[in-house]
């Protein structure tokens, strides 16, 4: 689903990739960029939780920002992650500058 998804891999300044996905055990961390709409992640996740019987945590989710200060500010003040997409739910919280976030299996 992921792989055939409108979802892009990350890149860094020198063109390395960043994963899309990290799993484990049942915490699972999802890479976006500037460019993705979280609704697509949203259609991958509750189809996933359909044919599985897993059930997604939304109140559990944490979105890590990456990249300049001037973005960051911009997606914890809209909720977006550009301005033609979905906005997060209402639970959803974004870290902000300092705040530390465990990610397992990292």
């Amino acid at each position: 689903m992921l792989r055939h998804s409108n979802l892009r891999v990350l890149t860094t300044k020198d063109q390395l990739h960043i994963t899309l996905v990290s799993m484990f055990t049942d915490d699972t961390t999802i890479y976006l960029s500037e460019q993705d709409n979280v609704e697509d992640l949203y259609q991958i996740l509750s189809l996933w939780c359909a044919a599985s019987g897993a059930k997604f945590n939304i109140e559990k989710t944490e979105i890590i920002l990456i990249g300049k200060k001037e973005y960051r500010d911009q997606v914890i003040q809209s909720s977006k992650t550009n301005p033609n997409s979905t906005p997060f739910h209402d639970t959803i919280k974004a870290t902000k500058d300092g705040q530390s976030v465990r990610i397992l299996g990292a």
